[in-house]
């Protein structure tokens, strides 16, 4: 109802296997060796997997680079921390 009635259309998730209602994707998840299915995913869904585990949410990102690129150099997107604007910047 909230997301119908939103001002702003939701955006799409990345790729990832088919969600439950309620329990997300618990059933998929593996009790052991998770790396084996985070490779087989990456395989099917690509290097993002979005995964989704009763109400927390999870992206799994499956290579080094694209680490790198979200983590690094898009930092200050993602962190929810105030931008810090040094002296010489103003």
């Amino acid at each position: 109802f909230l997301r119908a009635n939103a001002s702003e259309p939701a955006l799409p998730y990345t790729p990832g296997p088919r969600r439950l209602p309620v329990v997300g994707n618990w059933l998929n998840m593996p009790n052991r060796l998770l790396w084996h299915t985070m490779m087989d995913w990456k395989k099917q869904y690509g290097d993002m997997v979005f995964v989704k585990i009763w109400n927390r949410s999870f992206l799994f990102v499956n290579t080094y680079e694209l680490a790198v690129e979200l983590m690094e150099k898009r930092s200050a997107v993602y962190s929810s921390r105030d931008v810090s604007v040094m002296v010489n910047d103003l």
